[in-house]
C-alpha cells in the first residue's frame, strides 16, 4: 500500500466510497451540444405598433414605435404655412424586414401624416442591442451631410429588403403616384435613389 502512487491512493478510495453507494466514479459526462440558432422573424403585432425581435434562442425583445424618434426636417407648422426641423415620434409600423446574415432589423415607421402626405423614418436594430436602434438619415447623395439624429423625410414606405450584399432597399410612394427605390449600405450610408414611377412628387431629394 505503501509504494501506491497518489493517483492509484485516490483509485482505491474511490473505489471503496462507489462499492457503497457513496460516489460515482465512472467518467464525468456534459452536454456539448451547442444551441441551434433561431429560425425566428420579426413578428409585427396587429396593430402595427409594435415588433418582436428574437437573437438567439432566448433573448427577445419589443420594440414599441414610440421608442422610434428622430429630428425630422421639413414638418409643416399646423398653425402657419412654415416648415421646421421637429423631433416626431413613430405611429404606425409600414415595414419591417430582417438580414438573413446579420439579423439586424430594418423598422420602418409612419410619424406624422398631412395632407395626404407622410412623413416616415426608417431604423436598424441590432437584436443583441435593442435598446439602441440606429437610425437611416436620407439625405441626398452629394449633398451637405445632416447632423446626427436628423433625417429628411420619407414617404408612405410601400415594402423594404435586404439583398445578399447587405444593402437594405427601401420602397416609398406619395398621393402623387411617384414611386422611388432608396439604396441604403450596411453602413446606414445613402448609397443611391432611383425612381420607379414618377408624377408630381419629389422622391429623391429634389426639394432637400
Amino acid at each position: 500500500m505503501a509504494n501506491l502512487s497518489a493517483k492509484n491512493m485516490l483509485q482505491v478510495l474511490c473505489f471503496m466510497l462507489s462499492s457503497q453507494s457513496l460516489l460515482s466514479c465512472g467518467p464525468s459526462t456534459t452536454n456539448s451540444s451547442s444551441i441551434a440558432s433561431t429560425d425566428e422573424r420579426p413578428d409585427v403585432s396587429e396593430d402595427r405598433t409594435s415588433v418582436r425581435i428574437t437573437a438567439g434562442t432566448r433573448n427577445s425583445a419589443t420594440i414599441r414605435v414610440e421608442d422610434l424618434s428622430a429630428l425630422v426636417t421639413g414638418v409643416p407648422d399646423l398653425d402657419s404655412d412654415s416648415t421646421s426641423t421637429m423631433k416626431l415620434t413613430g405611429t404606425y409600423i409600414f415595414s419591417v424586414t430582417q438580414n438573413p446574415r446579420t439579423n439586424m432589423v430594418a423598422i420602418g415607421v409612419r410619424s406624422f401624416i398631412y395632407a395626404e402626405t407622410d412623413f416616415s423614418m426608417v431604423f436598424v436594430v441590432n437584436p443583441a442591442f435593442p435598446n439602441k436602434p440606429q437610425l437611416v438619415s436620407f439625405d441626398a447623395p452629394g449633398r451637405k451631410a445632416l447632423p446626427n439624429g436628423t433625417t429628411h423625410p420619407m414617404r408612405a414606405i410601400k415594402g423594404m429588403s435586404y439583398d445578399s450584399a447587405g444593402v437594405l432597399h427601401i420602397k416609398h410612394a406619395d398621393a402623387s403616384g411617384s414611386f422611388a427605390e432608396v439604396l441604403v449600405n450596411p453602413d446606414l450610408s445613402i448609397r443611391s435613389c432611383h425612381y420607379v414611377e414618377k408624377s408630381e412628387g419629389s422622391l429623391c431629394g429634389e426639394s432637400f
